[in-house]
């Protein structure tokens, strides 16, 4: 029979195993804890942080409460199924098919997991006291590792049988860059303000150069930064560009004291970093700068990607 968990009344939390001992629910001294968080989320789905440093990242079920149940999708991912109204479980499961077809999907997300396996449970529970819950209150999921696009939708597949899907899909390492650049892109084109131009002219540019494009590209202050790896806490080993106060552009980098110098169009800024890439920039590699490091350290002279890679 089909296992559907249910909260308290709460969100649902899908949290990675390495991270259970580490979500606090309700749990807190005097501080925001993690239920806190996860009630703040508005929508569907969405990712808080938690654990040492915010270092893991839970998936929460937002929304009304409702019992939750899990699909499998070969190879990678599936989908988190939402009950909201329906004559019974079965209505539920019957029409998802239909239901995926006709969805309208929101806009993605990106969840990291650590390792292998996921739990879903109420989050007001503290992880580690996942042993005192019943059966029906947790649903333990084989996710592998890897870095997820979640999308979300809200689908009325008959009169009396509501549901709203959580698709989460394993991603591939052309698949992660393409969404961050897709994403930087997307920002450049609705920005405002007085940089508003010179910085999408800058994220345009750097994009449609082949020697940037495989780069991991991410921004803060206005900056375009290029990372060798697609997670936190990226690579600083890249010059990175930003619009000059008047016009034009300044390259800088890779540390934060040097500079490399002036560039009056996106084109030239773009050539200037080019000029200046480290050895083996011809990819990003999946996975931290750390994993980076020691993949370099056992591998010398190759670029091939990471043995986690797609």
């Amino acid at each position: 029979m089909p296992a559907w968990v249910e909260s308290a009344g709460g969100p649902l939390v899908v949290v990675p195993r390495a991270a259970l001992p580490s979500w606090s629910g309700v749990n807190g001294n005097g501080t925001e804890t993690d239920y806190d968080r996860a009630c703040q989320v508005d929508g569907f789905a969405e990712t808080v942080e938690t654990g040492p440093h915010r270092t893991y990242q839970a998936l929460v079920l937002g929304g009304e409460p409702a019992a939750t149940h899990f699909l499998p999708v070969a190879p990678g991912g599936g989908v988190f199924v939402r009950r909201h109204a329906a004559p019974s479980d079965e209505d539920v499961l019957d029409s998802v098919e239909s239901a995926l077809d006709t969805a309208v999907w929101g806009s993605e997300r990106t969840w990291t997991l650590p390792d292998d396996g996921v739990v879903v449970f109420d989050a007001a529970v503290p992880g580690d006291e996942l042993d005192r819950l019943e059966p029906h209150e947790h649903l333990r999921v084989d996710l592998p590792e890897g870095q997820y696009e979640v999308r979300a939708a809200y689908v009325e597949s008959a009169p009396d049988t509501w549901m709203s899907l959580i698709r989460v899909t394993r991603q591939g390492l052309a698949d992660i860059v393409g969404a961050a650049w897709n994403r930087l892109l997307r920002d450049a084109a609705e920005r405002e303000g007085p940089y508003a131009e010179p910085y999408a002219e800058m994220v345009r540019t750097a994009y449609a150069h082949p020697r940037l494009r495989p780069l991991y590209p991410w921004t803060g202050m206005s900056e375009l930064h290029f990372s060798r790896c697609t997670e936190l806490r990226w690579t600083w080993d890249i010059p990175y560009i930003g619009p000059a106060k008047g016009g034009g552009y300044r390259v800088s980098g890779p540390l934060r004291t040097q500079e490399v110098g002036f560039a009056r169009s996106a084109e030239e800024a773009v050539a200037m970093v080019v000029d200046r890439l480290p050895p083996r920039s011809d990819h990003a590699f999946r996975g931290t700068p750390q994993e980076l490091a020691a993949y370099e350290r056992t591998h010398p002279g190759t670029t091939d990607e990471t043995p986690q890679g797609p």
